[in-house]
């Protein structure tokens, strides 16, 4: 069996068992070389490098599967992500637009507000100045009108 980059991915029990038989039978043709002295560690050696290559062939494919089936998982995840994001990047614009909008309007109503203040500032102060000189006229009056009150009824004290 091949996936799509055309590797080999043993999907059976058979091809498992296949892969272990060509292990062990390398491994007997090692061990049948004879073993003379200094050959020893030599075979040894051949004999792990092997077992090694066998367990990193099967580490290697069994990395590659996990590697398809996430491959494949993200493959279907994508659509969605990419409607999210789509619906994220549609909703930003709008924002964008509403903010411009706003702001624009915001510069536009100072500009009209200004002036607008600017009469209040100055209506303000006249309100202030009007209080004042009436508050002052309402005093003098008190006094003077206390003082012929004081005149006119001379039994009541004020």
């Amino acid at each position: 069996m091949s996936d799509r980059r055309g590797t080999s991915v043993p999907k059976s029990k058979t091809e498992i068992a296949i892969r272990q038989l060509s292990e062990a039978i390398a491994l007997a043709v090692i061990r049948s070389i004879p073993i003379l002295g200094p050959q020893i560690a030599i075979n040894r050696e051949l004999e792990s490098r092997i077992s090694a290559l066998f367990q990193t062939d099967d580490e290697i494919q069994a990395n590659v599967n996990k590697i398809m089936q996430n491959m494949a998982e993200i493959e279907e995840m994508l659509p969605r992500l990419k409607v999210h994001l789509e619906v994220r990047r549609t909703d930003l614009q709008k924002i964008l637009e509403e903010y411009e909008k706003f702001r624009d309007l915001a510069k536009i109503e100072k500009d009209k507000a200004q002036p607008i203040l600017d009469e209040l500032h100055r209506e303000g102060n006249k309100a202030i100045y009007l209080g004042i000189i009436i508050n002052i006229i309402m005093i003098i009056v008190g006094i003077i009108l206390a003082h012929f009150l004081r005149i006119w009824f001379p039994r009541f004290t004020f």
